[in-house]
Parts: structure tokens; sequence; C-alpha cells
């Protein structure tokens, strides 16, 4: 059990939610979203969880959780006790206790970044869908589909939408659709999720290294977009295609990046993540998701190499580290008029 917080705050039936509570039975990996109030107590938390998971599955034997505050006090300690419920907290410095909430939360704020409006205001509509989808999808660790293996069957999830009869209601049979198309584009994000978290457990996070031709996201830590929280901004965007390697080093690459992307197309490699994805030639976003500024801004040139017509230039990258220095060509710089200032400075220097 856990919560998902720092969400924008939306109304909804005359209740205002800003969270989510995240509940996951560790033998089928059945997950219930609930949306909660910031200010949940600890009165509200047993209310909320005798209302939505008692009621439909019984009392568990245990529940695992965090060290919160809501999960270590004296109401809540009392209240498990009493019900023959015993407490399992994760200890201070090996969060990893429960760890398989923390993906599944993952996982939930990957599927909001993505369909959720731009005002963000619209989270709480779309969690229902995320839980059918996430019960209904394969798991490699129960081998079935959650819901599959608690109920005994697989729940239907697909209507009739063919046609256009008269008798039908045009807005139910848009609604439908609309169901469909997000049911759909929900179980290829989940799968991409669970094959993205395998991927890095079985590598065990191996240093990066991209070659021309592959596809990446880039990061947007550094990116001033518009979103009004950054709980559901997108973490990477893309995904778009390397060109080539920028230096011996491999630690710049050059991206090719449509017109209306306006950021510099040399990234360095801290800000790259390699796209993994069903689709062996993936589709460049339609969507522009970047404001209008130039991001990724040289911040200082600190040597150079080479006569002017080939020098390459050694440069810190803003918003980067040290380690993030990178040799890079004249033709890859997009603010020439820097460049020529700089090219003055050393020739006069020489």
């Amino acid at each position: 059990m856990d919560f998902i917080t720092d969400l924008p705050t939306v109304r909804c039936e005359k209740k205002t939610y800003s969270g989510i509570l995240v509940v996951v039975d560790r033998l089928t990996r059945y997950g219930r979203f609930i949306p909660v109030s910031a200010r949940i107590t600890s009165d509200g938390l047993a209310t909320v969880f005798l209302r939505e998971i008692f009621r439909y599955y019984g009392m568990p034997d245990g529940i695992v959780s965090d060290r919160g505050s809501l999960f270590t006090g004296h109401f809540w300690a009392t209240f498990c006790h009493l019900l023959q419920c015993k407490r399992r907290l994760s200890t201070a410095f090996h969060p990893q206790t429960d760890g398989q909430t923390e993906r599944i939360n993952q996982t939930i704020e990957q599927y909001l970044r993505t369909f959720c409006n731009k005002e963000q205001s619209d989270w709480i509509d779309k969690l229902p869908m995320a839980e059918f989808t996430y019960n209904t999808s394969y798991h490699g660790t129960v081998k079935a589909a959650p819901a599959e293996v608690l109920m005994g069957y697989q729940p239907r999830s697909k209507g009739h939408v063919k046609g256009q009869l008269e008798a039908f209601s045009p807005n139910a049979m848009g609604r439908v659709r609309g169901l469909r198309e997000l049911h759909e584009r929900t179980a290829l994000l989940i799968g991409n999720a669970q094959e993205r978290q395998a991927h890095y457990y079985n590598k065990g996070r191996e240093p990066k290294s991209f070659h021309g031709g592959d596809w990446v996201l880039i990061s947007t830590k550094h990116l001033p977009l518009r979103r009004p929280t950054k709980k559901l901004t997108e973490k990477y965007v893309g995904p778009y295609q390397i060109e080539r390697v920028i230096g011996g080093h491999k630690l710049a690459y050059r991206l090719r990046l449509p017109s209306t992307v306006r950021i510099h197309n040399v990234l360095p490699m801290s800000s790259l993540e390699p796209y993994l994805s069903r689709d062996k030639r993936p589709v460049e976003p339609e969507d522009n998701p970047f404001m209008a500024e130039t991001t990724y801004d040289v911040e200082q040139i600190l040597d150079h190499r080479g006569p002017r017509s080939r020098r390459r230039y050694l440069v810190k990258w803003k918003g980067h580290g040290e380690e993030e220095n990178s040799w890079v060509s004249r033709r890859d710089f997009a603010d020439t008029a820097f460049l020529a200032d700089y090219d003055r400075s050393a020739d006069a220097a020489a």
C-alpha cells in the first residue's frame, strides 16, 4: 500500500482529490488505484480501506507500507491490530521492501503523463481505465493477468461499435469507440513500461551508449515545458533518431529533429534514454512538446584544437556537470555568432 501525491487538485462529486492510494495484492498482483485527498487522515484512510478493499476482498493477513505518519500512527496501529492484520513497514534504508507498489506507481504516473490533458485536470477520469488495463494485462510473475488469477476468468473489454445504425446513439457510439481506443493505447503503454522495467532489472543499469540510427527519448529535466505540475509532466519526449555520435567518447549525439522542435540537435548523453518499444520502426511524435526557446545551450567553450576550418571545441553544456563536457565540430553549433566570438579571441591570443 502506498500513495501517489502532489497531483493537481480536482473536484469530483463535491469532493476534492490530489492523490492516489495504490493497493496491490502480493499473491495475484491485482491492483486498486483509489483517488484520495492530500489531507487524508488515519481515520479517513481506514474508511477508504473498508469501503474499497475490505468489502470486496476481505481482510488481508498483512499490509506492506512505508513509514509515513499515516501508517506508523497510533490509530492505524490499533486499527490493524484489532482486525488481526499485521503491519509490515519498509525499513528506512531499504525502501525496496515495498518495491512492487513503487514500480506500479511509476507505471501509473507514466500513464497519466501520457493521457492527461495539458491542464492535467482530468487525471481522475483516467484512473478507471488505468486500473482495468493494468489488471487485465499479462504479468510475467504470475504468468497471467492479475484479474484472471483473482477471479478465475479474464474480464471482457471489447464492445460492438461496428456500423452506423440509426437506432444507435451517436454519442454513445463515440464514447465506446473512445473507450476502446484508450484501452488499446493503455495496454500498449503498460506493456512497454513492464518491458522497460524488466530491461533495467536484467541489465543492472549498465552504462548507456548509443549508435547512429538508434531511437532515443529526450529528458525534459532542463526543458521549460508549459505544464501546471512536474508530477504529471512527461519525463521524456520522443522518440527521435540519432544521426551520429559526436566525438570518440560517445558523450554527445546529434539527433534528427523536425523543424518544429526548436532545440539544439546535439545533446549530451545524460539527456537521452533508450527508446524501448515493441515497434521496430517507431513513429516520431506529431505534436511539439517544446517551448520556442532554445535549450541545451553551450555554457562555455573551454578549449579547441585543429585549424579553424576543421576546428573542434571542448564544450561545457549549460545545466550539466563537468563529466558531460565533450568535443564537437563547427557544424554542430547552432549559435554561430557565439562561435565566431570565440574564434576571434582564440586567434588573437595565439
